[in-house]
């Protein structure tokens, strides 16, 4: 319930630690927003204030605040009849309070993107307390849609679930309806309006790792292994990933001389970053070995002598040349398929 100071501000409460009290002002003067002392010789300096009393001062002070919500709806992204329907009314603004609330005790940046709107008060005092080095698990559902296809759940559920994500097929009635994950990834994604008030999200994280060299290594690896062929598979090139399997690499070579290879940084694109590779010197050796070697890729420069030093990206996969290349007109080609979904109820 909403207190007022010895300054006669009204405030809310964010956490209280013996006798200190983190609050945010509601109304009156003072900080936005602090610690302060609620307590002398045992007698409380809070004086309890009636929630309606509250929201009188409030609308004395502002007196927008009663349009606010209807100023928020008008404001909203998404047109109404274009909105899910089971996410509830307003949340794209209470959902940012929820977001602020949380934040006030640690700076942004050293936050996981989920923290603001999946972590519980619990959660953020562990995280604190232990500076950063315990991060709780996401206990959190998905929600995937009956009109969605059977593949759309047999995407996201697996990686999910070894995340501890749990799928609801069914809507709850009597509470909230759990959060709904949409295959995608997106850097630029806002997920506030939706997550924590268990709405939709536009994003997987644990998908995104397959759209870069490494991760997609990794994934090729494990279903060979789950199906129990050999790696490579025949359309995939023999691959190493470096600087972790290296070791690996350099016996292999040692072994087969007689191929060569090629670099590709891991989140590379365009053939920037890429260096072909004959033999293990290439790489890595006493005078000069691999770690001395790698630097940040930096921007492209078309203007650069190709007479220039190349230096290895960071983290990467060195594969086997293809020498005999299917070409088009002599010329390289890639194939590639877009899939465009006009519209997947509940997606926004």
């Amino acid at each position: 319930a909403p207190e007022r100071l010895s300054t006669g501000a009204v405030v809310e409460e964010l956490e209280l630690e013996g006798e200190r009290l983190h609050y945010r002002r509601r109304t009156g003067a003072g900080p936005e927003a602090g610690w302060v002392c609620v307590a002398l010789k045992g007698k409380s300096l809070l004086v309890p204030v009636e929630a309606k009393d509250a929201a009188a001062a409030l609308a004395q002070e502002h007196p927008d605040a009663d349009s606010a919500d209807e100023s928020e709806e008008a404001d909203h992204p998404y047109p109404s009849e274009e909105r899910s329907q089971w996410l509830p009314p307003g949340a794209w603004a209470r959902v940012k309070a929820v977001a602020e609330k949380q934040l006030l005790r640690v700076p942004r940046q050293v936050l996981p993107p989920e923290a603001a709107f999946c972590w519980s008060e619990a959660d953020f005092r562990q995280y604190t307390r232990t500076g950063g080095a315990t991060k709780p698990k996401l206990r959190v559902r998905f929600y995937v849609s009956p009109d969605c296809p059977q593949t759309i759940a047999d995407l996201v559920t697996p990686p999910l679930s070894a995340r501890n994500w749990a799928c609801a097929r069914s809507q709850p009635a009597a509470s909230p309806p759990p959060i709904f994950i949409w295959e995608g990834y997106r850097r630029t994604i806002d997920p506030g309006p939706t997550l924590a008030l268990r709405g939709l999200a536009n994003r997987v994280p644990s998908l995104f790792p397959m759209t870069t060299k490494v991760g997609m290594l990794e994934a090729i690896q494990v279903h060979c292994a789950k199906e129990g062929v050999p790696f490579p598979p025949a359309w995939y090139p023999l691959a190493f990933r470096l600087p972790d399997d290296l070791e690996a690499w350099k016996a292999h070579v040692r072994r087969h001389p007689e191929k060569r290879w090629i670099y590709k940084p891991n989140g590379g694109a365009r053939g920037i970053g890429i260096i072909l590779v004959s033999k293990i010197e290439d790489v890595d050796s006493h005078d000069e070995p691999f770690s001395q070697r790698c630097r940040e890729m930096p921007a492209f420069n078309p203007h650069e002598s190709p007479l220039a030093t190349r230096h290895f990206a960071p983290s990467g996969v060195i594969q086997q040349y293809v020498q005999d290349l299917l070409l088009w007109d002599k010329r390289k080609f890639a194939v590639r398929v877009y899939v465009l979904f006009v519209r997947v109820r509940p997606l926004l």
